[in-house]
């Protein structure tokens, strides 16, 4: 059996670029992380109005079909699922994670202080807004990382 240096060659060259392709088709679009910060966004602003009115049942029926509607409009448009789960065992990844529950935790109690010590006000959008940034942010940087994982050697 002969062994050709350029058919191995070009063979692993086609790896690397089916590797390539394959992280190009499973990391998310702006798009994504766009709704999933406004989704995010909701969780602080369901926190006050929970404290304020007894509205906020709806807002977490609204997130839930949300999020929902995120991972079928993904799935439909890429052809695959967002999985990040194997991410657990990279340290970066756990941490980013962290910030996230950081983020909504912290946020959401700011919230729900305010709306209990002066009602629901002009301050809402404002942290509504920041937490989306921020977790529209982090889950680019997960992203990011999605990506260099599946397609670094």
């Amino acid at each position: 059996m002969e062994t050709d240096p350029v058919d191995a060659q070009s063979s692993l060259d086609a790896v690397a670029s089916a590797e390539r392709r394959s992280a190009e088709i499973a990391t998310p679009p702006l798009w994504f992380d766009l709704w999933f910060g406004v989704t995010c966004a909701v969780i602080p602003v369901e926190a006050a109005i929970g404290t304020a009115i007894a509205a906020a049942p709806i807002l977490v029926v609204v997130e839930c079909l949300s999020f929902g509607l995120l991972l079928g409009t993904y799935r439909r448009v890429t052809g695959v699922w967002p999985r990040q789960l194997f991410m657990f065992t990279h340290l970066r990844f756990v941490l980013l994670l962290i910030a996230l529950v950081v983020l909504l935790v912290g946020a959401a109690a700011a919230n729900t202080q305010l709306a209990w010590s002066y009602g629901l006000g002009w301050w809402l959008v404002p942290v509504a807004v920041v937490t989306a940034v921020l977790a529209t942010l982090l889950s680019r940087t997960g992203n990011a990382m999605y990506a260099h994982v599946l397609g670094a050697r």
